[in-house]
């Protein structure tokens, strides 16, 4: 009786760390491209505090992320004049909620000069 007690709460503990761990995945958007576009991104984690960013493209890889997110929208704007711009989006969480295109198994957005719009997670 008692080694059924106990393997049934080192279950739960198990669950509960398990549970907690799947909360803290990491949430990842890298941008690149040619120099002008932006990102900007709120994104939801429940009972703490949303996360606010915005990125802008000075010709390197720029990076939003964050831990434990359930839900999420970014407002992007191309490369100004000329050029494009690929963001690779990340959800450990939720990788079925890709708001874009599947390209090697990854999820990709790739977007030209002067295109605006919004995407949601």
């Amino acid at each position: 009786m008692r080694r059924l007690m106990f393997i049934s709460l080192m279950t739960a503990g198990l669950a509960t760390a398990a549970s907690a761990q799947d909360a803290n995945r990491l949430l990842e958007i890298r941008i690149s491209g040619d120099r002008g576009w932006v990102v900007s991104c709120t994104l939801d984690r429940g009972d703490d505090a949303p996360v606010e960013a915005t990125r802008r493209g000075r010709g390197d890889i720029e990076t939003i992320a964050a831990r434990g997110v359930l839900s999420g929208s970014c407002d992007y704007s191309g490369p100004t004049g000329s050029g494009d711009m690929k963001i690779v989006f990340t959800d450990e969480n939720f990788p079925e909620k890709c708001p874009f295109r599947q390209e090697a198994g990854r999820c990709v957005g790739r977007f030209g000069a002067d295109e605006t719009g919004t995407f949601s997670f």
